[in-house]
């Protein structure tokens, strides 16, 4: 990493979150504490829909039966430890087979025609697209509409929240169905027409095991998984060029530089992502920088905290612990080799107009109008 920790001097903005007193018992905002909270085995991952749907769904009987008529996550240990697995497996693949020239080459196809444009919706109609395209590129996936794939990843993420309100888990519900309903006829194309080829998906398949009742499903869910965090990386892109074209001095120049951008790409992920809080759920009575924290309560992690000058600096992008994303070194592989060829195209534009969504703890950006300076 750079020494020079530009982006914790100029202080990239992070999303507001006034709820996060009354959600969680204890806030933590120190990165050393935060590190021992997401490292801590009393604690569990409270962002599972799993878990969403064991608390709230148990005692409402109309939201049972919606989450019941939909291919929402099951809640038993042995399904949520099977889908992970063929996950992890699923996102080594990815690791594994991909091509920073092939991802390179489509970004440049995609975002060219905006080359020219004096002005135009850096969000919606250049990055969304062009990201949704890399993503199902690099899954080896033909799908009609990506990015509308992408929306409904959006939907999910931005609904996920702790303390799972019934319109909330709703919300999480349609979005699930939609993306798992979307994406079953293109994966169950992909591993029949790859067999015998080494395509991500088909990848995966040849480690499941011998006799899986529904390797389809298992393999929908998986791609479904991966895009939905994706969704996050989908939102990174846009971020950092957001930042980039709003910083100024030294800042600025850090965004454009491509080998400081690149060293520094950590930092940037968790100064620029959508999400700035990691909520876990405390097993047992625990105690934290003083302050009990009882069974059942959540704690909340601030990832993008400015760090004391005494304490070495490390970003929580992908939190840690047991419940770290199983993502982190697809994501870093693929932005430290396409995020500064992206950002670059955009060094002499400037934002006039952006519109946010904001979800409990997240956040993301629908439309970004820029004007490019001649």
């Amino acid at each position: 990493m750079a020494n020079d920790r530009f982006l914790d001097r100029h202080g990239i903005a992070s999303p507001p979150h006034p709820a996060r007193e009354r959600l969680a018992a204890l806030v933590v905002t120190e990165p050393a504490a935060a590190l021992a909270v997401l490292r801590d085995r009393r604690l569990i991952n409270s962002m599972s829909v799993s878990d969403q749907i064991g608390r709230v769904a148990a005692n409402t009987e109309s939201l049972l039966a919606t989450v019941d008529a939909t291919p929402l996550p099951q809640t038993r240990p042995e399904d949520h430890t099977k889908r992970k697995r063929v996950l992890v497996a699923l996102i080594k693949a990815l690791e594994t087979g991909f091509d920073a020239r092939r991802a390179n080459a489509l970004f440049d196809a995609a975002l060219a025609p905006f080359d020219g444009a004096a002005r135009f919706d850096a969000a919606a109609d250049a990055l969304q697209p062009a990201v949704s395209r890399v993503l199902f590129d690099l899954l080896r996936i033909e799908h009609p509409d990506p990015a509308g794939v992408m929306r409904h990843t959006a939907a999910y993420m931005l609904n996920c929240h702790p303390i799972g309100a019934r319109r909330n888990l709703e919300t999480i519900a349609d979005a699930d169905a939609a993306i798992f309903s979307a994406m079953r006829e293109p994966v169950r194309r992909a591993w029949l027409e790859g067999e015998g080829g080494d395509a991500p998906i088909v990848h995966t398949a040849r480690g499941l095991a011998a006799g899986e009742a529904d390797p389809l499903e298992l393999l929908t869910r998986a791609t479904t998984g991966v895009l939905l965090g994706m969704d996050q990386l989908l939102n990174a892109y846009v971020h950092v060029v957001f930042a980039a074209m709003s910083a100024s001095g030294d800042a600025r120049d850090a965004f454009f530089d491509a080998e400081r951008l690149s060293a520094d790409i950590d930092q940037v992920l968790t100064r620029c992502s959508s999400g700035r809080y990691v909520f876990r759920k405390a097993l047992e009575d625990c105690e934290f920088e003083g302050r009990r924290v009882a069974a059942g309560a959540h704690v909340c992690i601030d990832i993008a905290a400015q760090p004391r000058e005494d304490v070495d600096y490390r970003p929580m992008a992908f939190a840690g612990g047991r419940h770290k994303c199983p993502g982190e070194a697809l994501t870093m592989k693929m932005l430290r080799a396409t995020l500064p060829g992206v950002v670059a195209r955009f060094s002499d534009c400037r934002p006039v107009e952006t519109t946010w969504k904001f979800g409990v703890f997240s956040r993301c950006i629908e439309h970004l109008e820029v004007v490019r300076d001649r």
